[in-house]
Formats: structure tokens, C-alpha cells, sequence
């Protein structure tokens, strides 16, 4: 196992959630990877929420609510994971004439938590998201207009840039992350390469 998978196992066995951070340029690596991993290695409905100070609750709750595949019949060429950039809200253009009418809550009814949810620069969101988020973390459920509950395999992973400029993440969000691990970037693997035997600064919180 590579560093990347070992964080995920522990983080999946212990039922907590886990916070990578690596060098900026290499974010997009990161989660790359970490779709694979989530989808290919695991077999977990993948999401990927890219937040910003722009993202609000309701892209949030868009992004990680996925089809729930006992009620509906994916195409064959859906991709296994979702991925959402909240630089353009979810409820803007692509979805405004959907909506027609309706609510945010009419949109996402009957969709439930993917298995596996990748929350990039989660610490340049909003209060109110990151509050989601931790709500999320320590009840397993979404509330909207139906309460979306998380699958029985559930982890969340938030991936950010390492800079000292960063903003850091609401403290009681912080406290929740079961793992925290710096992925070196020379540890960063070719596409389609899952062989490496490597595995540095995992740090495991009790």
C-alpha cells in the first residue's frame, strides 16, 4: 500500500475522516489520486466538491448527493466519480432551467451521500459550509428537506494546498480529523500506478 491508500484503509476501519495536504501545485494530483483510489481501489461511490469563499450549503449538499443506484439506472458511460467546482454555483446556469420553478430540495430528492467524498480547499469555504461539513462528520446525515443519511462506508477527505497563507479550518472541524498526513511530492505516482511502496507523516489522532 502507498501512503495515499494506507490513510484511506485506517481512515475506513476506524471509521473517521482524514485531512492530506500537500505542496499546491500538486493539489490536482492529489485528488486525481485520490479518485482513484476511492472508485478503482475501493469501490465507493466517489464525489468531489472543489470549495471556495463562493461555495454556499446548497452547492455543498449538491456535490455530494449522488444518484442512488437502487432507484435509478445509471447510464453506462457514467463516470463513477462526481465532481463539482464551485467557482460556477451548481444552481446557476447548468441547473436554473431545471429547477423551473421548483426548489434546490425538489432537484436533489431521493439522491443520497456518496460513500466517499473528497472536499478540496474545504478550509477556503465559508463558515456556514465547514459547520455542514462537521455536522456532516458527527451525525452521518444531511438535512434538507428530506434527511439524506450517509452509507454505512462513509469518509470524508479534505485535501488542501500546504502555504502559509493558508486560512485554517473552523477548530471544532479540525478536532474531527482522525488522520492528518503530508503526501511528499516526489511520492506522487503516474497515472494509472498504484505500485509504491512508500508511506510518510501519516499522523493518527486519539
Amino acid at each position: 500500500l502507498d501512503d495515499i491508500q494506507l490513510a484511506v484503509l485506517l481512515s475506513l476501519i476506524g471509521k473517521q475522516h482524514c485531512l492530506i495536504t500537500t505542496d499546491e501545485q500538486h493539489l490536482e494530483s492529489l485528488q486525481r489520486q485520490l479518485e482513484r483510489v476511492g472508485s478503482g481501489g475501493f469501490g465507493l461511490t466517489t464525489a468531489v466538491v472543489n470549495c471556495s469563499p463562493d461555495t454556499t450549503v446548497d452547492d455543498f449538499a449538491a456535490a455530494i448527493l449522488v444518484q442512488d443506484e437502487t432507484k435509478a439506472i445509471l447510464r453506462p458511460s457514467h463516470s463513477p466519480v462526481m465532481s463539482f467546482d464551485s467557482r460556477e454555483s451548481y444552481f446557476s446556469r447548468r441547473h436554473r432551467n431545471q429547477l423551473s420553478g421548483g426548489t434546490i430540495d425538489d432537484l436533489l430528492k431521493g439522491r443520497r451521500i456518496a460513500n466517499f467524498v473528497i472536499a478540496r480547499n474545504l478550509n477556503l469555504a465559508l463558515e456556514q459550509v465547514q459547520l455542514q461539513a462537521l455536522e456532516l462528520i458527527r451525525t452521518k446525515r444531511l438535512m434538507r428537506k428530506e434527511i439524506h443519511h450517509a452509507p454505512t462506508r462513509f469518509l470524508l477527505v479534505a485535501i488542501v494546498a500546504r502555504t502559509p497563507s493558508n486560512p485554517p479550518f473552523n477548530s471544532h472541524l479540525s478536532d474531527h480529523f482522525f488522520i492528518s498526513h503530508y503526501h511528499e511530492p516526489e511520492e506522487f505516482i503516474k497515472d494509472g500506478d498504484l505500485e509504491s511502496d512508500s508511506v510518510s507523516s501519516v499522523i493518527i489522532h486519539k
